[in-house]
């Protein structure tokens, strides 16, 4: 699950869940969270750094959290307008970097 490093998108993780919770109970039992990653991390700003620290610091969400954290990026955007995956438009940017370390540490996880 994704979470944007900005306040707003940390606090609306608990009605994210409550939400999942609903579906998994009404829906589908088999509805699971595999993890949550954060996203749209910049370094230059304190807010982006705080909401890492309040992520790995929850006790609600900490033993979710993927190491990897997906850093802001035009490249992203820019792939998505062209309709291609990063990885695919442009393999040496951060965001293809940090997609292909995200799903290492999917693949990993899961292989445990």
């Amino acid at each position: 699950m994704p979470c944007q490093t900005h306040p707003y998108s940390y606090e609306a993780l608990d009605e994210l869940f409550d939400t999942i919770y609903l579906i998994k109970k009404e829906i589908n039992s088999e509805l699971n969270v595999v993890g949550i990653v954060a996203t749209f991390f910049d370094k230059r700003t304190r807010s982006s750094h705080n909401i890492i620290k309040k992520l790995k610091n929850d006790d609600r969400y900490k033993d979710l959290l993927f190491k990897t954290v997906i850093r802001i990026n035009t490249t992203i955007a820019d792939s998505a307008d062209v309709g291609k995956p990063v990885v695919f438009f442009r393999r040496n940017s951060y965001g293809s970097t940090d997609y292909i370390n995200l799903a290492g540490e999917i693949i990993e996880s899961d292989s445990a």
